[in-house]
């Protein structure tokens, strides 16, 4: 774990959900990934996740994403910094606190056995799909695990994607932790999102960005307004609401992305965001 390189003074701190929203639009990514690497110094980045550490990892490399400052993984249930990228163990001593995967998944398996559940080298989230209404069924999940003495998060993402994570975690909490380690104040910060695991750092009242394909969980939310919502998809989003908040100025980005080596790829998502 590190402070800030700048003392805290950095000018922006770009704190960003990958899939459907910095990753999505190739050409604007690369754009932006250059806008920030010729301002590495004054630019902080970190993103926050809903993949594992190993999935985030190898995403940043197929895409050639500027390493990040800090990396958020399974939806704030986890915190790595650079240059080590080892789990903060304080976080993580944070949101074991009354978190207990086997009896929750235990209990998940006998009362909602249409759960689909999907394996993850984690111990501290548990991923599932429904095909059920995801609304009701994030409900349903979470009034069950409070009867039972269960304390958890569940967060729901378009696509039929449930994680049930410690109730300590959360993309928000994980990023107020973070700005707190950094010294990061909160007119540097700028969140942006696309999907329903995005919504808790999307309502912290910090500048922020919906970008244009947002789905229905994330626009059906009246959120704070410092909250951008962008036209421009993906990458392009981030773009137009930096240009938004005064971060950026677009002529500043160049162009031929093309030029860039840009390749497409793209790994499975074991969620959205």
């Amino acid at each position: 774990m590190r402070r800030d390189s700048a003392g805290g003074q950095s000018r922006l701190v770009l704190a960003t959900d990958l899939d459907g929203t910095l990753v999505g639009d190739g050409p604007s990514l690369v754009r932006l990934n250059k806008w920030i690497r010729d301002r590495r110094d004054a630019v902080a980045v970190v993103y926050l996740t809903g993949r594992h550490s190993g999935s985030a990892s190898g995403l940043i490399e197929c895409e050639g994403l500027v390493r990040p400052d800090v990396l958020v993984c399974n939806v704030g249930a986890e915190i790595r910094f650079a240059p080590s990228y080892d789990p903060d163990p304080a976080w993580e001593a944070r949101v074991r606190e009354g978190w207990n995967q086997a009896l929750v998944c235990a209990h998940l398996k006998a009362k909602f056995p249409h759960l689909v559940y999907h394996d993850l080298p984690t111990e501290l989230r548990l991923a599932y799909h429904t095909d059920s209404g995801l609304s009701e069924t994030r409900a349903a999940v979470a009034d069950s695990l409070r009867n039972a003495g269960l304390p958890a998060t569940v967060v729901v993402s378009t696509g039929g994607f449930m994680d049930v994570i410690p109730a300590q975690a959360g993309k928000g909490r994980a990023l107020r932790y973070v700005m707190q380690v950094m010294g990061w104040e909160d007119r540097c910060v700028i969140v942006c999102g696309d999907s329903g695991n995005d919504l808790d750092m999307l309502l912290l009242g910090l500048n922020g960005v919906v970008v244009g394909n947002a789905t229905e969980e994330v626009l059906g939310v009246r959120l704070p307004e410092a909250v951008y919502r962008a036209c421009g998809q993906c990458a392009e989003g981030i773009i137009e609401g930096l240009c938004h908040h005064g971060f950026m100025d677009e002529r500043d980005l160049g162009a031929t992305p093309e030029d860039e080596g840009w390749r497409g790829d793209e790994l499975g998502k074991e969620s959205a965001g």
